[in-house]
C-alpha cells in the first residue's frame, strides 16, 4: 500500500498569475471567532486591509460565536479607521438553534455567508482563521491570480506557514506558500470548506455551503 502511494504520489504546483490592478474583483472574507483575544482578531482583520488590494472592494465578515461585548468592540473599532471597507461583527445562531446550520466553525461560516449572500454582491469569498494573519501584502493577489486565470477553476487551497510570535499570531499565510500550493480543485470532500481557502460564491452554493460535520 504504501509503496503504490509512493509511485502515484504527485504534487502540482501552478504557475503564479496575478490580477492587474485595474480588474481586481470584490472580495468577501469571512472570519469565525469563538473566544480568541479581540486584539488577536483585530491584528487578523488589519491585515487583510493591508494588503495590496483596494479596500473598497473588500468586505470583511467576523461571526462570533462566544457573542462577547470585547470582540463587538474591536471589530468596531477597527472598522472606524477603516471606513473604505465593509467591516461587520455578527453573532450566528447559538448551537442547538433551529437556524444555525452546523456547529463549531461550520455553523458560524455558513452563518456569516448567509448574511453575506442577504446583503452583498461579491465576486469571491475567503475564509480565514481568527488567529491567522496574512503573511504577504500579495496573498490575494496571487490566490485570485490562479482562480480568476481558468474559467473551470472554483476554489484554490492554501497552505499555512507556522510562525510562534508570542501572544499574538502562530500562524501566518504566507504569498511564496500561497502561489506555489494554490490546487485547481476542491478536496474529495462534499460540501466541504477547509481555511485559507478562496472560493466562488456560487460554487459554495452548490455544494451546500461549509460541510457542518467540519470542526
Amino acid at each position: 500500500m504504501l509503496l503504490a502511494i509512493f509511485n502515484n504520489w504527485s504534487r502540482r504546483a501552478p504557475r503564479p498569475n496575478h490580477v492587474s490592478a485595474e480588474t481586481r474583483p470584490s472580495v468577501a472574507v469571512l472570519i469565525p471567532t469563538c473566544g480568541e483575544p479581540p486584539s488577536m482578531v483585530a491584528l487578523t482583520i488589519e491585515s487583510v486591509l493591508d494588503q495590496n488590494w483596494p479596500q473598497d472592494r473588500l468586505v470583511i465578515i467576523v461571526g462570533d460565536d462566544a457573542h462577547s461585548d470585547e470582540m463587538a468592540e474591536a471589530v468596531y473599532d477597527v472598522a472606524e479607521r477603516f471606513p473604505a471597507s465593509s467591516i461587520i461583527y455578527h453573532e450566528p445562531p447559538r448551537r442547538g438553534d433551529a437556524r444555525r446550520r452546523g456547529d463549531a466553525k461550520a455553523g458560524n461560516l455558513n452563518s456569516c455567508y448567509e448574511l453575506l449572500k442577504a446583503g452583498y454582491d461579491v465576486d469571491w469569498v475567503e475564509t480565514r482563521d481568527a488567529d491567522d494573519a496574512v503573511g504577504s501584502p500579495d496573498f490575494l493577489n496571487n490566490c485570485l491570480g490562479q482562480l480568476t486565470a481558468d474559467d473551470d477553476l472554483a476554489f484554490v487551497q492554501t497552505i499555512k506557514t507556522a510562525r510562534v510570535s508570542g501572544e499574538t499570531h502562530s500562524i501566518t499565510t504566507s504569498s511564496r506558500s500561497t502561489a506555489a500550493t494554490c490546487s485547481p480543485a476542491m478536496q474529495p470532500m462534499p460540501s466541504s470548506l477547509r481555511f485559507g481557502s478562496g472560493v466562488a460564491p456560487e460554487a459554495l452554493d452548490d455544494v451546500g455551503g461549509s460541510r457542518t460535520g467540519t470542526r
